[in-house]
C-alpha cells in the first residue's frame, strides 16, 4: 500500500538528498522524511525527474525540489514520496532510465513501483518518448516546457493515464507545446495544458516546483 501521509512517529522535518552512481550514471535521489530505518519498512511512490539540455541531475535540486517537496509533505498537501533525478535518459537511444535507473531504484529504495515520470524541455519530451515506449512502467506523465515531437501523440493516448503540459507565456516554445496539447486532446489522450506568465527559464521551473509535485503526487 502506498502511505498518505508521512509514517506514524516520524519526527523528522526534512528528507534527504544524495547523490549515487548507477551504471556509470549520476543521480540525484530525494527521499522523504523517515523513509528509512522504520519497522515495518514504509514503501513511497516513485518519481523520475529528467533535467533538461546542457545540465545534469543538479538541475531539480538547485530550483528546490527538496525544499518544496519537504514543505508539501509537512502540510500533508501530498504523500510522501522518492525523487529519482538522473543525468540521463534525454538522448532518444538511451535506454538507461527503463534498463538500469528504474530496476537500480527498485532493488535499493524503498519504492512502491508506483511510477510518474517528467522532465522539463529535453526531458520533457525524453519523458514522453519513454511512457509512449514502455507504457506499463509509469501511471502520470508531465512535460514542462516540453520540446515536442509529434510522433508520441498516438501512444500516449493509447496510454490514456494523466499528462501535464505547462509552459511560460513568453516561452518560443509555447505555439508548438499548445498544438501537441491540442493533438492529445483530439486523440483521446488524458491531458492538461497549463499556460502561466514566464520564459524558458530557472526562475519559471522553480516557480511551479510545488504545482509540478501536486500533480505527480496525486491519485
Amino acid at each position: 500500500m502506498v502511505p498518505t501521509v508521512s509514517p506514524p512517529g516520524c519526527a523528522e522535518e526534512r528528507g534527504s538528498l544524495t547523490t549515487h552512481v548507477v551504471a556509470a550514471i549520476r543521480v540525484a535521489v530525494y527521499l522523504p522524511p523517515c523513509a528509512i530505518g522504520r519497522v515495518p519498512a514504509p514503501r513511497f511512490r516513485t518519481l523520475y525527474l529528467l533535467h533538461g539540455g546542457g545540465t545534469d541531475e543538479t538541475q531539480w535540486p538547485a530550483i528546490g525540489l527538496a525544499q518544496r517537496a519537504d514543505e508539501l509533505i509537512a502540510a500533508r498537501e501530498i504523500v510522501p514520496l522518492i525523487v529519482v533525478m538522473p543525468d540521463s535518459g534525454n538522448d532518444p537511444a538511451d535506454p538507461s532510465i527503463v534498463d538500469s535507473i528504474v530496476p537500480w531504484v527498485d532493488a535499493n529504495l524503498p519504492s512502491a513501483r508506483v511510477r510518474a515520470i517528467g522532465g522539463i524541455s529535453a526531458g520533457g519530451v525524453a519523458a514522453m518518448r519513454i511512457v509512449a515506449r514502455n507504457p506499463t512502467l509509469f501511471s502520470r506523465l508531465g512535460g514542462h516546457s516540453p520540446v515536442v515531437d509529434g510522433s508520441v501523440v498516438a501512444g500516449l493516448a493509447a496510454w490514456g493515464k494523466p499528462i501535464w503540459l505547462d509552459v511560460g507565456a513568453g516561452d518560443d516554445l509555447r505555439p508548438a507545446v499548445e498544438s501537441l496539447s491540442s493533438q492529445l486532446a483530439a486523440a483521446g489522450a488524458r491531458s492538461e495544458l497549463q499556460v502561466w506568465p514566464g520564459q524558458h527559464d530557472r526562475p519559471y521551473w522553480a516557480a511551479h516546483v510545488a504545482d509540478y509535485l501536486r500533480f505527480y503526487a496525486a491519485p
